[in-house]
């Protein structure tokens, strides 16, 4: 998006379309967190650290929920940014969304 001045569009894209739209149709929390990581880091809403932010706030609506964090190993850092870059080639969030579970502590125990 284009910078302009008091940021009218990004308010919209971030709070009503995006945002606002996890919450109302995306019921659960782990899915609500995942989603808004893919949301955040392909909308590019700040200046610098996309993606870092996005992995933030998914983590903070996984805390909430009860639900432990997601971190990505060090080990798997590659495997992260060759799939992310797919992600925003083709917008489909599948395979990053399977990767991230199999990131989540209680998930992968199983």
């Amino acid at each position: 998006m284009p910078t302009t001045a008091g940021a009218r569009e990004l308010c919209q894209r971030y709070l009503v379309d995006g945002a606002a739209a996890l919450r109302e149709h995306v019921p659960s929390p782990f899915e609500q967190g995942v989603a808004f990581f893919l949301f955040g880091s392909l909308q590019q809403f700040f200046f610098d650290g996309n993606k870092r932010t996005s992995r933030l706030m998914m983590n903070g609506v996984l805390m909430s929920a009860g639900i432990d964090a997601i971190s990505v190993p060090a080990a798997r850092a590659q495997e992260f940014n060759e799939k992310i870059v797919r992600f925003y080639l083709s917008k489909d969030g599948t395979e990053m969304v399977q990767f991230l579970v199999t990131c989540h502590p209680d998930l992968t125990a199983a």
